[in-house]
């Protein structure tokens, strides 16, 4: 993958939406065309979940879960 696991891991604390934002511009800048992806979905106790990540050539650079499938992406915004 174009950004390493152990780049990933030295983010601890920092929110998936940050590191995926950041991501993406950094890829871009780099000339790759990164897809940024915010998935929500329904919590056990009803609360509403939330996670983005960055995807690039059919793969997940950033922001990789076990369960991403858990996840309904929302549409994504081209401008």
């Amino acid at each position: 993958t174009i950004v390493s696991t152990q780049k990933e891991q030295s983010l601890t604390g920092v929110k998936c939406l940050a590191r995926a934002l950041t991501t993406q511009v950094f890829m871009s800048r780099q000339g790759y065309s990164p897809q940024l992806r915010i998935g929500v979905a329904k919590g056990e106790g009803g609360q509403l979940e939330a996670h983005a990540w960055v995807e690039s050539q059919g793969q997940v650079v950033i922001g990789y879960l076990g369960n991403l499938s858990y996840f309904t992406p929302l549409p994504s915004l081209e401008g």
